[in-house]
């Protein structure tokens, strides 16, 4: 179920019904009462006509517009996992919702005075569960309302106060989903007067969540305070001020984890300005001043204070010539550690000829933090040139960069809090920094109140000087959740050193279809003072590779990419070879059909955690008859490289169908996944029938 939305002009009430509603709380223990009441819901909502008003009537009240929508829907979830350690599970949902809902718009006096947006109307919920540990049942119902008033929206200082209590659903996994309870109420207004091109924007909302599964809870408490102030200025140019005040408490996690309680309350100031110089406006200034004053408290208090500010100028001096300046400045103050970065650029670009044009390029960069700093300075070319041929159009990019280091450290590594990363599958996601020290690496969700274990829901995958946190099957991390990780990396020490990085491609496009492609890309490091505690990693790389999209017969194409390359590094050298090929053509009627598969193969000088992937998809979709459209998604993933093998299997068809204002929808996955020794195999099935009225 998603999220139904208020709006606050006459007439977009059908966006509203095209989105998923949501329900409130309001229990009936009598099932017969609860269909009954669904039978005169529907019924009276037929009979409801809205009265005729024209918007510069003056009544009491006035009835503008009322709809109705109705929906059936149908879930299914069934999740079964399996391991050689004896640790098996096995969960089935059965879920039925009936859903009627009645939206209004009327009005006190005049709709310019008092506009109302009110609607409501109950939510019917049978579930059925199974499982290895027993079975349940549960009947509920539930209540949808939504309350907005929109006081003086003709006006230049019109506000609104709402209120909703909704259910929307919560998604665990590929296929596990609950219910949970929202209450959201708030206050929104926006000043315009006394000032032409200046506005106030203020909200005030607070919402409330809740809901528990047997494999996750939701209990958060928002409250959230926004004012942004913006000012217009002459051609164009504008600057805008954005305040942000929110307090977050928050006991949600995974039950198969011990889960803490949370507040996270954070200030977020922003100012932000563009503006233009010059008769012909050739420059342009972008400038974003940031403040970030963060308390988390977990268990522990922890106070983030972070200042940052962003400047970039861009000056046209010709239709050809365009310099640049940009900046960047960050300072990051945490409890006992504080870290400053600051960035400086100079570039400059120049266009010979349609076909060729360069770019230069200065920077210094300073970064300090306590026990270390680092300053750098370089410079940076690329040409870049492309040329007709008899046998097609070449594209070529050569640039060359020259870097001075100079590195002074007297601790031996650097602590890393709370870097985000994303989760999908089993594939694992690489950390931003190297030479990581596995023991201190901790993984913690999003709202802080939980710890994940390694070996239970992630493991770490080291190759070389690059470390991996990659998700296990079965894991309390949910599949495409946000993670936060800390850790520690190492310093390399105290040394002053020259890098030098240059790099060739060469692109050929040839025959409208085909296009060949070349790269190399080589980097020394040259030390002048000191020593590294870490390996230096310098590299060749060459990479070469042929792509083709060619259209064979009419509705016919076929396509795909050979690809490969050679990274000889000095920490984890590899050669990695990958071939895609895919097939798309027309079939009978309006039915598409597309076909692909391909083999990645990596292959580490120093690691046991190669690449052996193998993969192919089936993939049919069309209209069957004119009211009647569907999809069929088939594929299969096999990685039997690394130290542990991984293997994916999944199976989607959606089916649509619709007839004036009546809607159906069938969904259905099927997936079965596994790392290692551990196998999940889950399935899900969902049916929506839909009334508008």
């Amino acid at each position: 179920m998603g999220t139904a939305h208020c709006v606050t002009r006459q007439g977009d009430l059908r966006r509203i019904f095209d989105m998923r509603q949501e329900g409130a709380n309001s229990r009936c223990t009598s099932p017969g009462y609860r269909v009954w009441l669904l039978v005169a819901l529907l019924i009276s909502s037929l009979t409801v006509r809205a009265e005729s008003h024209d918007v510069q009537d003056i009544a009491a009240f006035g009835l503008l517009n009322v709809d109705t929508r109705f929906d059936a829907r149908y879930i299914f979830d069934e999740r079964e996992r399996a391991s050689e350690f004896g640790t098996d599970s096995f969960e089935s949902r059965t879920t039925w919702e009936e859903e009627f809902f009645v939206m209004t718009e009327s009005f006190v006096y005049h709709p310019g005075f008092l506009n109302m947006e009110l609607g409501g109307g109950p939510l019917l919920v049978q579930q059925q569960f199974d499982s290895g540990g027993g079975d349940a049942k549960a009947n509920e119902t539930l209540l949808n309302v939504i309350a907005r008033l929109n006081f003086l929206e003709l006006k230049s200082y019109p506000f609104s106060l709402y209120y909703e209590r909704s259910h929307p659903s919560i998604t665990t996994s590929l296929s596990g989903r609950f219910l949970t309870q929202s209450d959201r109420y708030g206050f929104t207004s926006r000043i315009a007067e006394p000032w032409k091109s200046a506005s106030i924007d203020i909200d005030l909302s607070r919402q409330q969540t809740e809901g528990s599964d047997l494999g996750s809870i939701v209990d958060n408490d928002v409250e959230n305070s926004v004012v942004t102030l913006m000012q217009g200025l002459s051609n164009g140019q504008w600057i805008e001020f954005k305040h942000q005040h929110s307090v977050q408490d928050s006991r949600s996690g995974s039950t198969g984890l011990p889960v803490r309680e949370s507040t996270i309350a954070f200030d977020h100031s922003t100012i932000r300005a563009h503006n233009l110089f010059g008769d012909k406006q050739q420059l342009r200034i972008d400038q974003t001043l940031r403040r970030f004053d963060q308390e988390v408290d977990s268990g522990t208090v922890r106070n983030t204070v972070t200042s940052e500010y962003f400047g970039r100028a861009f000056w046209d001096h010709s239709e050809r010539a365009r310099s640049r300046l940009v900046y960047r400045y960050s300072d990051n103050d945490r409890d006992d550690t504080q870290s400053t970065i600051q960035d400086v650029e100079l570039g400059a670009s120049y266009e010979i000829s349609e076909k060729l044009r360069y770019d230069l390029a200065m920077n210094l960069e300073a970064e300090e933090q306590r026990g270390f700093t680092r300053d750098q300075a370089g410079a940076k070319g690329v040409v870049y040139l492309t040329q007709d041929s008899p046998v097609g159009r070449f594209n070529i990019a050569a640039s060359v960069e020259q870097q001075r280091t100079d590195q002074v450290s007297d601790v031996s590594s650097i602590e890393v809090l709370d870097e985000a990363l994303v989760l999908n599958g089993t594939t694992p996601v690489d950390l931003a920094n190297d030479f990581v020290d596995a023991a201190s690496v901790v993984v913690k969700n999003a709202t802080l109140t939980q710890i994940f274990v390694e070996g239970l829901d992630y493991r770490l995958v080291i190759i070389g000087a690059t470390t991996s946190v990659q998700r296990l099957v079965g894991s309390n991390i949910a599949d495409g959740e946000t993670v936060l990780v800390d850790y520690r990396f190492q310093t390399s020490g105290t040394a002053k050193f020259d890098s030098l990085t240059a790099n060739v491609s060469v692109n050929l496009a040839f025959l409208k279809a085909f296009n060949a492609f070349a790269r190399l890309n080589t980097r020394e490091t040259d030390i002048r003072e000191g020593a590294f505690t870490t390996p230096i990693n310098d590299a060749d790389i060459f990479e070469v590779g042929l792509s083709a999209n060619y259209p064979v017969l009419r509705g016919l194409t076929i396509g795909g990419e050979l690809r490969h390359t050679d990274q000889r590094e000095d920490i984890s050298p590899f050669v990695r070879d990958s071939a895609d090929i895919f097939v798309t053509t027309s079939l009978r009627g309006r039915l598409r059909l597309r076909v692909s598969g391909g083999v990645l193969q990596v292959d580490y000088d120093r690691s046991d955690e190669d690449v052996d992937q193998s993969f192919v998809r089936l993939g049919i979709a069309g209209r069957v008859w004119r009211r009647l459209q569907f999809s069929v998604d088939s594929a299969y993933l096999k990685d039997s490289g690394g130290s542990l093998a991984r293997d994916q299997l999944q199976h989607r068809v959606t089916v649509q169908w619709a007839y004036r204002q009546v809607r159906f929808d069938v969904r259905a996955l099927v997936s079965d996944e596994s790392l290692g020794t551990t196998e999940r195999t889950s399935s899900q099935i969902s049916a929506q029938l839909t009334r508008v009225f």
